[in-house]
């Protein structure tokens, strides 16, 4: 299916369809630093979206390749506020796997996120 996830969602959210896994992975939403407010506006929207077709009990997975927002920030797009539920936790928080090492040296280099919240 092709479709924009935001109109997709909205659809799915009106059928009263609701999913047991879902998973947000979109493209970097900050491509510089002034745009990060923006971004994690977007995040906050997508992620409310995603919650709102999460079903009772189901699993939330939410990535983000925005090397502008930290890891911190794009907890808060997930915390009960943003998703309008109070019945999801983060379970993980991870960055890039083995074989994507970064250096200690350039931050910038962990941008990878992935939650997982049940």
């Amino acid at each position: 299916m092709t479709a924009d996830a935001f109109a997709f969602l909205d659809a799915a959210k009106r059928r009263g369809a609701t999913w047991d896994l879902v998973v947000s992975d979109p493209p970097s939403f900050a491509p510089n630093e002034k745009v990060v407010p923006r971004a994690l506006a977007a995040y906050r929207s997508l992620h409310k979206a995603c919650a709102d077709v999460l079903a009772p009990g189901g699993v939330f997975c939410a990535a983000s390749c925005s090397s502008h927002v930290d890891a911190r920030a794009f907890a808060t797009t997930l915390d009960d506020a943003a998703l309008g539920r109070g019945d999801l936790r983060i379970l993980e928080m991870r960055g890039a796997p083995p074989d994507h090492p970064t250096l200690a040296a350039f931050p910038e280099g962990r941008y990878l996120k992935f939650v997982v919240l049940a």
